[in-house]
């Protein structure tokens, strides 16, 4: 993945009392760092030189939360989405996708979205209507196989 396989968060959520913390989120795909790769080759360049931050504002300063969350919200209806889509919407989704679609392990999901208890990432990860079907599928495949005797079918890679 390059140089672009981990990518900082600096606005991570803060437990109690403390500031808020600065985490490290590894790349799982590699069409991200291919992304990241093209806004540093064709996009940053148009800010000038130097720039403190990969997504700066037209003056060179980082982009505030606020304008963040606000451009957001146009994209999501522009975009027609649902009114109740929010950051944690593609947060519970990002969760899902890797443990249900992509079968990471919910231990290495919660250390990517910074959970301190693995509980908080159960919340998260939400199997979808498909994943439910087909692990019943699988569950009902492998009870006939050994009903009748035949060996257990092979699981996909």
């Amino acid at each position: 993945l390059g140089g672009h396989g981990v990518l900082r968060v600096r606005w991570g959520k803060s437990h109690r009392g403390s500031a808020k913390k600065v985490r490290s989120v590894l790349t799982v795909w590699p069409w991200s760092a291919e992304m990241i790769q093209d806004w540093i080759r064709n996009g940053l360049p148009r800010y000038g030189h130097p720039v403190s931050d990969l997504f700066p504002t037209s003056t060179g300063a980082i982009v505030g939360e606020s304008h963040l969350l606000g451009r957001l919200r146009a994209f999501i209806d522009e975009l027609g989405f649902p009114p109740g889509l929010d950051l944690h919407s593609f947060r519970r989704s990002y969760a899902t996708q890797l443990i249900t679609g992509a079968g990471f392990d919910v231990t290495f999901v919660q250390l990517q979205l910074g959970h301190e208890h693995a509980a908080t990432t159960s919340i998260y990860s939400l199997p979808s209507p498909d994943y439910q079907r087909l692990a019943l599928e699988r569950a009902h495949d492998r009870t006939i196989q050994a009903a009748l005797g035949l060996p257990a079918p092979r699981r996909a890679p």
